[in-house]
């Protein structure tokens, strides 16, 4: 029994740590982020456009109004639902047991089967929810 309790110990001390760790690694990214725009804003604002100097906290602040304003960064590819779910399936990052669900004949193929949906695959689906709908 105390050795099951150790082994919970260990692992939980590896988790508080890795937890520690990437908060640490966010201060830093976050200070050297605002620092970067600070020393970027003072080196072409005021010459390109006549503005003033900003502070450390200023640039800082600048950074958490772009947020707000435009949203996330770093989301690179922007799938539907859908497309999403269909592409984690294919490469076996889905759900536990997802692969049993692509048949065998895609699994196979999968480059084939990504190059034929991205040309062809949604215009089909499109004329196939006309058909069941009624709408010719």
């Amino acid at each position: 029994m105390a050795h099951s309790h150790f082994n919970c110990g260990i692992k939980g001390a590896r988790v508080a740590g890795k937890i520690l760790l990437g908060i640490c690694a966010a201060v830093v990214f976050a200070l050297i982020f605002g620092f970067a725009v600070m020393y970027l804003w003072n080196w072409l604002m005021p010459g390109l456009f006549g503005l003033g100097v900003i502070t450390y906290f200023q640039a800082f602040g600048l950074v958490v109004l772009a947020k707000i304003l435009f949203g996330s960064f770093g989301h690179g590819h922007r799938y539907d639902r859908g497309e999403y779910k269909l592409k984690m399936k294919l490469h076996g990052k889905g759900e536990k047991g997802s692969d049993d669900a692509v048949p065998e004949e895609i699994r196979g193929n999968r480059e084939e089967f990504e190059s034929f949906w991205e040309k062809e695959g949604r215009n089909s689906f499109e004329e196939y929810m006309k058909r069941i709908n009624g709408k010719d």
